[in-house]
């Protein structure tokens, strides 16, 4: 891993910024470290231990610079694994170029020399850096895993807003219209929980309209997909007049519907899906339970106005006051969900 690199990384984990002049500090030299976790410090002193050089703080500013040629020269020529003292007569340091003091309290460690294939690449020079004062009482953070080598990057997928989520308790109200084979405008609104809400609807096929309502649950797929089961009830009646005599004509429909929702854009969704019908139909005649005593075709044309385009159970008879119906049809709708 490069240098600069290095302190790239290291800057983003402690929130230090780091100041070299690069004509001095070579921030193309390649790091060959063992992966270890290291505090701040540990990896200050690590980092001049192998580089022969040194460092200040100020602030939240981290100066690295080289150590004077002499001492440099001096620290260098001893072996790293049995550190000896140097002395007074073999280093002659002058006071004005003497490194500045280390805000750190430990001692400087022994530095060994830069690495003779060591990779040079120009990057703008921060000598002119100002920084302030150095301040006392400043806490730092820890520094994470390095590696000797750039891991990849993994980016995470973040969650639309709209997006269901896993949570089996998570609160959503949606509204919408529907359309099946039976009626053709259904404007519903949905509300509660996941596992358990409520339905309210109006439905229409343009000649009857009524309200329904009931309850469903749903199974998440993914965060865009969730499989509902939900159930209805609804009853409707109408008024005919016959030869001076009022005769109704009473349903009462029982829908189970399976559908699969996916999210198509922001907050709107489509579902789409099958719906067991139930229907039960009775005539009255001036409110007296009587048959119509009409064939199934003149029946459908003058007094069902619920007519399914195909059975799979009917019950229908010219001489029975009631009949019941069961089909499968189909329904679509788009929602917009709130919350």
């Amino acid at each position: 891993m490069r240098l600069d690199t290095l302190l790239n990384r290291v800057s983003r984990q402690t929130h230090q910024h780091f100041s070299l002049n690069t004509k001095k500090v070579m921030p193309a030299t390649t790091v060959n470290w063992k992966a270890g976790k290291y505090t701040l410090d540990q990896f200050l002193q690590k980092l001049c231990a192998t580089y022969a050089i040194t460092y200040s703080r100020s602030g939240q500013h981290i100066i690295l610079r080289e150590l004077p040629k002499k001492t440099a020269a001096t620290v260098a020529a001893k072996k790293p694994a049995t550190p000896k003292p140097v002395a007074k007569k073999t280093v002659t340091v002058k006071p004005k170029a003497a490194p500045p003091p280390v805000s750190s309290n430990k001692p400087e460690e022994p530095v060994a020399d830069i690495k003779k294939d060591t990779v040079i690449a120009a990057i703008p020079d921060t000598s002119a850096v100002k920084v302030e004062p150095e301040k006392t009482g400043i806490t730092f953070l820890p520094v994470k895993k390095i590696t000797d080598s750039v891991a990849p990057v993994t980016v995470k997928k973040i969650k639309p807003a709209a997006a269901w989520g896993s949570k089996w308790w998570h609160p959503f109200v949606q509204t919408g219209i529907a359309a099946d084979d039976l009626f053709y405008v259904a404007p519903t609104l949905k509300g509660g929980f996941k596992f358990a809400y409520g339905i309210l609807s109006w439905n229409s096929n343009f000649k009857i309209a009524g309200f329904r309502y009931g309850g469903g649950t749903s199974l998440r797929i993914n965060d865009n997909m969730r499989l509902h089961a939900d159930i209805t009830f609804g009853k409707l009646a109408r008024d005919y007049d016959t030869a001076g005599q009022e005769r109704t004509v009473k349903t009462r429909l029982t829908r189970v519907q399976v559908l699969l929702e996916n999210r198509i854009a922001g907050k709107f969704y489509l579902q789409y899906g099958t719906v067991l019908n139930l229907l039960k139909t009775q005539y009255y005649l001036a409110g007296i339970s009587r048959p119509l005593y009409r064939t199934e075709e003149e029946a459908d044309r003058k007094y069902h106005y619920l007519k399914p385009i195909y059975t799979l159970r009917n019950t229908y008879a010219d001489n029975a006051p009631s009949n019941r119906k069961t089909w499968i049809g189909a329904q679509i709708g788009i929602y917009y969900r709130f919350k």
